[in-house]
């Protein structure tokens, strides 16, 4: 429960699934911004990591208390605030106040955002079911 290794590997593998996507994305739209392909990647991997890490964490038993949907609602939440400021960051579109009191769903969700929080929600997705999978067979030898 307290190796690094577990999760650093099931980061890898969903490093491995986050690059695949991204070649697909480039593939269908060959002008997206090349820097917001790496950050796609660079998402995915933190958002894999955070989510094994969670997941081991929680899965010690003195955090039974904190094993609930809502602490998992504010992980997703945290990491898909991170992903949208990234995006901003690295594509200069920062909505201005207007457009947030105007258009406030326009302002979050362009398709930048929608999808770069797909792919970083399938690789937290990912290493969350994978990092419960292997704790449950820990748990069963």
């Amino acid at each position: 429960m307290q190796s690094i290794l577990r999760p650093t590997l099931i980061a890898v593998m969903a490093v491995a699934l986050v690059l695949a996507m991204v070649a697909f994305i480039r593939h269908l739209v060959p002008d997206v911004p090349e820097v917001y392909t790496q950050l796609l990647a660079m998402m995915g991997a933190l958002a894999s990591i955070t989510g094994s890490i969670t997941t081991t964490w929680l899965a010690q038993p003195g955090q039974r208390g904190k094993r609930n949907a809502g602490y998992r609602a504010a992980e997703v939440v945290l990491i898909l605030g991170a992903t949208r400021i990234a995006i901003w960051l690295t594509t200069d579109s920062f909505p201005g106040i207007e457009q947030f009191l105007v258009k406030p769903v326009e302002s979050f969700l362009d398709g930048y955002f929608v999808v770069g929080a797909i792919v970083v929600l399938l690789a937290w997705a990912m290493s969350t079911a994978m990092t419960e999978d292997l704790l449950a067979l820990a748990s069963t030898r």
